[in-house]
């Protein structure tokens, strides 16, 4: 019985502190080659039960597991919610010239949700971390100066991230009717570090100064996001989003170190709308199928020239399966939530004119807390980034993805 007792609920505190080793990570290390190209890596926001049935939570609605992936639906739930989600990933990558294995943890993913009046109107912020930059490079190089053959390496680093911060409100209009509205703040910064490093014969050459160069782009902007969901049927739940187009003020600066010089320069880009549709099907007393697809058209970015040529609309489309947790007494095994699902991304940019594709599939489950007020969820996903034959860059990668939701009475 106590066995049994452990799969039906876990001690919160212990789930905090799973999460928490996880979450003292961060992305030290370089991500895919891909974090090189101008908005670098996508990063994945998606709490562990979204992730697990392939990513999509659109239409969820669950007055006990709310899904921040749709502010509408938020307001279903009568309880202060909150939400922390942590990843760790090993990327393995290959390209013309190198193979490297990486590993990173990120926590992409805060939200609180605070009910002001419960069923009717429901507040919300958070923090999430849409793209990040980390990368690492280090190229040798041999040229003839002024007659002497000039060797040595070029070392650069990109680190930095954009993040929003989304402010919501939701609100039940009618009988199995609910919408949301975001603003969100969008932030960031990205640092890129080059050093040219001469060398001669056992160790620096004193003939050549060695220089370093450090830029860094400072990003804001705010953009609008509305929402709603759809649930008067009870085996049919839709939801969908829009986000209206915004302009992102990028604050450039750039200093060098051993050759003596600074410049500052500032311009804003056009970032495109962005729709989310997303539904789900009960197909028995416990089962969905589900599905989403997100669209956000980056062939009308603006703002950088030398990124506009290889611009793509970026789309990703995910469908899966999910038998939802259940709270017998002595259920033991048969209480888990089972998940599965598969997805397929299309990246906001090419390389080389060819388009870069990912493939993922996604499996988890997820355990009660005490007296049914939380749950923490788990997810295992394995995707594939590019095609070596096609763009000279492909990278492979698993993740493990826990989420930790807390649930509480506020009157």
């Amino acid at each position: 019985m106590g066995l049994r007792r452990r799969w039906r609920s876990i001690d919160p505190v212990l789930a905090a502190l799973v999460l928490l080793s996880l979450a003292m990570g961060t992305a030290v290390q370089a991500q895919t080659p891909m974090a090189l190209r101008n908005w670098g890596q996508n990063i994945t926001t998606s709490d562990a039960s979204v992730a697990g049935r392939g990513g999509w939570g659109m239409a969820q609605s669950d007055s006990l597991s709310p899904s921040f992936q749709n502010t509408a639906s938020l307001v279903a739930t009568p309880l202060v919610t909150i939400l922390l989600t942590a990843y760790g990933e090993h990327v393995t990558s290959e390209g013309s010239d190198e193979h490297r294995g990486t590993y990173h943890a990120f926590v992409p993913n805060v939200r609180a949700m605070l009910p002001v009046i419960k069923r009717r109107l429901a507040l919300a912020a958070g923090f999430a971390i849409r793209r990040s930059m980390v990368y690492e490079t280090r190229t040798a190089f041999l040229d003839t100066v002024w007659g002497d053959v000039v060797e040595g390496y070029e070392q650069f680093f990109r680190k930095g991230n954009l993040f929003e911060v989304p402010l919501s409100a939701s609100a039940k209009v009618l009988p199995g009717l609910s919408v949301g509205a975001d603003l969100i703040l969008h932030r960031g910064s990205i640092t890129g570090t080059t050093n040219y490093t001469y060398l001669g014969a056992g160790g620096l050459d004193p003939r050549y100064l060695s220089s370093n160069q450090e830029a860094e782009s400072k990003l804001n902007g705010e953009s609008w996001r509305f929402s709603l969901l759809w649930s008067s049927l009870d085996w049919l739940r839709i939801g969908a989003s829009y986000e209206l187009p915004y302009d992102l003020h990028i604050d450039n600066s750039v200093a060098i170190a051993g050759v003596s010089g600074r410049s500052h320069s500032q311009f804003e880009t056009h970032m495109p709308e962005e729709w989310l549709v997303g539904g789900q099907l009960r197909l028995g007393r416990r089962w969905w199928l589900g599905g989403e697809y997100q669209f956000a058209a980056f062939s009308k970015f603006t703002g950088v020239p030398d990124w506009e040529s290889d611009m793509e609309d970026e789309w990703t489309a995910s469908v899966g399966f999910e038998r939802t947790m259940n709270r017998l007494r002595k259920g033991g095994w048969r209480n888990l939530p089972i998940r599965f699902g598969v997805a397929t991304r299309r990246w906001a940019y090419r390389i080389d004119g060819e388009t870069i594709d990912e493939m993922s599939a996604s499996v988890g489950t997820g355990f009660a807390l005490a007296r049914g007020l939380g749950q923490l969820d788990l997810a295992f996903t394995y995707g594939k980034i590019g095609k070596l034959d096609e763009i000279s860059v492909a990278s492979e990668y698993w993740r493990f993805t826990i989420s930790l939701l807390g649930l509480e009475h506020w009157w």
